[in-house]
Order: C-alpha cells, then structure tokens, then sequence
C-alpha cells in the first residue's frame, strides 16, 4: 500500500487508498476538491480557515434529526459570534417554513437570576431615529382582519404575584411610553 502511495521520485503520488486507522501526528493539510464522508468522533481544536467570498461551514441535513447540536459541559459561551461586518446581521434566518410554533424557542426553565435575553448597547453614536429603537418588533404582512398582538405579555401562574407584566424605567427626562 505505501508503495503505492509514493512514486518513485520519494514523495506521494497522486491518487491511492488507506485502508484501517492512521494516525498522523503534527500538522496536516489538504488541498483540492473532493468529497469526504466521516462518522468519526475529532478530539481537540479545530479551525476552517476561507479567505473567499463562499461559504465556510455548510450543513446540509435532509432527514428528521437534528442538523448541530451543541453540547456545552462547561461554563462558558456555547456559541460566541465575533463579527466586523457593519451592515449584516450577525445572525439571520431566513424566510423558514415553520407555520405554526416558534421561530425562535428560549427554554429558561432552570434560571433563578438574570434574563432569558439581554439586548444591550452602550454606543454613543446610536441613532435610532422615530421610526426605529435598538429592539424593533415589526409586521409588514397585510393580516386583514386576523387578530395578532405583535407583543403579548402572559404572566400564566396565579401564585406568581411578585411578577409585574411590564416595568419601564426611564433614566432620563424623555418619554417611558409614547403612543
């Protein structure tokens, strides 16, 4: 098999097949196209590195499960976005098939402190204007006559009687609540 994998000038051919386990210790590069199946477990840190404009981790998943699932043992952020981009979200989902449910699912169910999302800026420069703030809850389908609430505040336990439904503070001497 190594015979075949290395030709006759004493470096690697090209093309040939490894068969069983191999073990490669230091670096390793592969350049090229190609397809690669694995049902492996990788141990340690890996980094994709693309410096072209396509796009560098795809998942394509076409059966029932799900496509990442993100399994974090330790105390730190399961997911941390750095991103320079000043005119892209930073995440985006785009235009899903779901019908009824949720888009977007936050299960707290084990907080006792903190809050289930924070949106926080502390820019100098932000500059909303009237028709804008730093969270926008918009609906721009023509419903009809289709009852919606583009914000819908429940408190659903009855015992739960420390809860205030909505609390605004306003620091400043502009308006909490404007109509």
């Amino acid at each position: 098999m190594i015979g075949k994998l290395i030709g006759s000038a004493g470096f690697l051919s090209s093309g040939g097949t490894i068969g069983g386990d191999l073990t490669i210790s230091g670096d390793l590069t592969v350049e090229g196209g190609g397809g690669f199946s694995y049902s492996e477990v990788l141990t340690g840190d890996m980094k994709i590195t693309n410096a072209g404009a396509t796009i560098g981790l795809e998942i394509a998943q076409s059966g029932d499960g799900r496509a990442l699932s993100i399994n974090q043992d330790e105390n730190n952020y399961a997911i941390y976005i750095d991103t320079i981009a000043t005119s892209y979200p930073a995440i985006h989902v785009d235009t899903p098939a779901i019908d009824e449910g949720e888009v977007l699912l936050i299960d707290a169910n084990a907080l006792t402190t903190g809050s289930a999302a924070t949106f926080s800026t502390s820019s100098t420069a932000l500059a909303t204007t009237a028709t804008g703030g730093l969270v926008e809850i918009k609906h721009t389908g023509n419903s009809t006559s289709a009852v919606n609430n583009l914000l819908y505040i429940h408190n659903d336990h009855a015992s739960a009687t420390g809860t205030t439904g909505l609390k605004i503070q306003q620091d400043s001497t502009g308006s909490a609540l404007t109509a």
